[in-house]
């Protein structure tokens, strides 16, 4: 980790010249659009279809089309990602409008949502792998769950926005839910030129009644992706093992990665050991034609061990949830819900403020427990056949802070056919993490952080065309951070940000598929000067940017391009902070043998430098990556 920087100075005028990769796509566009018209009709039928059946429950925990839940929820197809250069679920993040993947200095996965980054929880978002947590929120760590490969991944659901209402705390900024491929049987492997060697396997059946997939994948690497000045080994492990048998479901998970051999010119070395397992069972069935209930519980085992810090503890997360649907017109969800989390271990080394001599403070935690119990209940309301309203509310009870009412208001209209408006009102969470809580060995007097989120956003969708465009007005209130007068933590600081995400799906013909985006955030905060006026933040940029462009060049050809731009941080000086990477990638169907597919991709096809900028409670780390990398990939499948 570098040395912190104060967020005060201006911003350098150095930009660098893109004009490469925005001529080299505007020739692809070309290219590819004199060969659309190439592909049969009924490719093109099929592959429209595709793009009108994106339904989700994340929302709502009832399923609906993705165009008419309540929120802004983004849904990416792993296919798709894979075939546009994309590896891993974190790689995902940049299609999403107004996120930012990021990399902290030891290379562990996090994203910046809508202008307002956290150093903690991967950007202060809740992470589900097939609808259950795997890592610790109140642990307060990013953990490396968004390293899943897309191998792996069916489809990524992301709300973008409070998610607290359905799904509790640390739903703050976001939440994600990665749900992975659970049908099929095949084996690949993939290498790349830092080092890296990939496999994965996948086997799934059904039989009398009982039905299971074995999901595993591991990667190995003697140079590990990282900040310029350092150096390392790594290993990545994921599995998901599923086995249902009626209307009840047992679920096992595993991530783990590892960082070792590891060396820095400056700083602590990037180590790092990383263990998250969860075992979850659900008994879900319907009492009636009009009731259902959904029950489960979940063990989650968490063991983390950093250069600065280190967690080790364990949870058990249950509750029970009843659909109701016995009234016309409304559809009622209602749920209770309790978890018991408790640190074997914990430690971090909090570094001096900037310009003191003092030597860090060391925090060692033991034996600490919190116990949440929480009840939500939200009712779906068909006001006209065309108009209709979700109201939801959640309570919760925290051992540790307190008690607090979440509420949650959305209206979805259907004014015409092709038209689609929504707005909505809602609430996220956090509470104060196990550090912030017992940073100076006793529990402090803190509260929960509260995000209040208005979003407007409107939809029109043709059998060949959806554009999205959306509008947010965010405030955060009773940030924690620190107080400079008592050099602990506090909830001494609030943070705003205004902005627009515009979104845009073409199909051309049935081989030509463009996705774009683009996201304006004007954000402030006063984490660096609690309680004072607010300031621009410093680590995120104005403008983001993304266009996909699938070309299918022939029945068993795909090509992809990517290109993300991500526009001047003030954070990063002397340097802009602009930059924008280009992926190449190519998927052959069929290549030898029938049963056999190769996919080639370059990430960064360009080498451009980029600058992450790391936030933290006595300023930001700045660390500086610069890597393209070249990947192939063999998948074999039979089933």
């Amino acid at each position: 980790m570098t040395a912190p920087t104060s967020r005060a100075e201006g911003e350098s005028a150095s930009v660098p010249n893109h004009r490469p990769c925005l001529t080299f796509l505007l020739a692809l566009l070309t290219a590819a659009g004199a060969c659309a018209s190439a592909v049969a009709a009924e490719d093109e039928e099929a592959e429209l279809l595709a793009v009108l059946k994106q339904e989700t429950d994340i929302a709502t925990k009832t399923r609906m089309n993705s165009d008419f839940v309540p929120g802004i929820v983004t849904i990416l197809d792993g296919d798709r990602l894979r075939a546009l250069g994309a590896r891993t679920v974190w790689d995902a993040m940049a299609y999403v409008p107004g996120v930012q993947p990021m990399l902290d200095g030891s290379g562990t996965p996090a994203v910046a949502v809508r202008g307002i980054p956290f150093p903690f929880n991967s950007g202060s978002i809740q992470i589900l792998l097939n609808s259950v947590p795997i890592a610790r929120a109140s642990a307060g760590l990013n953990a490396s769950v968004l390293f899943v490969p897309l191998a792996q991944v069916e489809r990524i659901e992301f709300i973008r926005g409070p998610g607290s209402v359905l799904y509790g705390d640390f739903a703050f900024q976001g939440l994600i839910n990665i749900v992975t491929r659970k049908q099929g049987a095949e084996i690949d492997g993939a290498v790349d030129s830092h080092g890296g060697r990939d496999a994965q396997m996948l086997l799934a059946g059904e039989r009398a009644g009982w039905s299971g997939s074995l999901n595993l994948a591991a990667k190995s690497s003697d140079d590990a992706i990282l900040p310029e000045f350092a150096s390392a080994d790594e290993n990545r492990f994921s599995g998901m093992a599923n086995l249902k048998y009626g209307d009840f479901s047992v679920q096992m998970q595993a991530v783990d990665r590892h960082v070792g051999d590891a060396s820095a010119q400056h700083g602590p070395p990037p180590r790092r050991g990383e263990t998250n397992w969860s075992t979850d069972a659900r008994y879900s069935t319907s009492w009636s034609d009009a009731l259902g209930v959904d029950v489960h519980a979940q063990y989650l085992y968490n063991n983390i061990d950093g250069a600065l810090n280190s967690f080790k503890g364990t949870e058990i997360n249950s509750g029970v949830d009843l659909h109701w649907n016995g009234w016309a017109r409304q559809n009622w969800l209602a749920g209770i819900e309790y978890s018991d989390g408790s640190i074997d271990r914990a430690s971090a080394l909090l570094p001096p403020p900037p310009g003191s001599t003092q030597p860090p403070a060391s925090l060692v935690i033991h034996d600490r427990h919190r116990d949440v119990l929480s009840l939500f209940v939200q009712d779906q309301i068909e006001l006209t056949p065309a108009l209709s309203t979700t109201l939801g509310a959640r309570y919760d009870d925290n051992s540790e802070i307190g008690s607090r009412v979440t509420p949650r208001a959305a209206l979805v209209w259907q004014p015409a056919e092709h038209h689609v408006l929504k707005a909505q009102y809602s609430e996220g969470y956090r509470a104060p993490t196990f550090f912030e809580l017992y940073g100076r060995g006793t529990r402090a007097d803190l509260d929960f952080e509260v995000n209040r989120t208005a979003e407007f956003n409107y939809v029109y969708e043709r059998p060949q065309l959806t554009a999205r465009a959306t509008l947010f007005h965010t405030r955060i209130s009773n940030m924690v951070f620190i107080d400079p007068s008592i050099r602990a933590f506090g909830n001494v600081a609030d943070a705003k940000a205004d902005g627009a995400e515009f979104e845009l799906t073409q199909q051309l013909g049935a081989s030509l598929r463009i996705d774009a985006n683009l996201s304006y955030v004007d954000a402030r905060d006063n984490r660096d000067l609690p309680r004072l006026a607010q300031q621009p933040i410093f680590e995120v940029p104005h403008w983001m940017g993304n266009l996909g462009v699938l070309w299918n060049a022939a029945r068993d050809l795909t090509i992809g391009v990517h290109w993300n731009h991500v526009g001047a941080r003030l954070g990063a000086r002397p340097q802009s902070g602009k930059y924008d990477l280009v992926d190449l990638a190519l998927t052959r169907r069929g290549f030898i043998a029938r049963n056999l597919d190769l996919e080639l991709a370059v990430n960064n096809a360009f080498d451009k430098r980029v600058i992450e900028l790391q936030p933290g409670p006595f300023g930001d780390a700045i660390n500086p990556y610069h890597d393209r990398v070249a990947w192939a990939r063999l998948n074999f499948h039979w089933r």
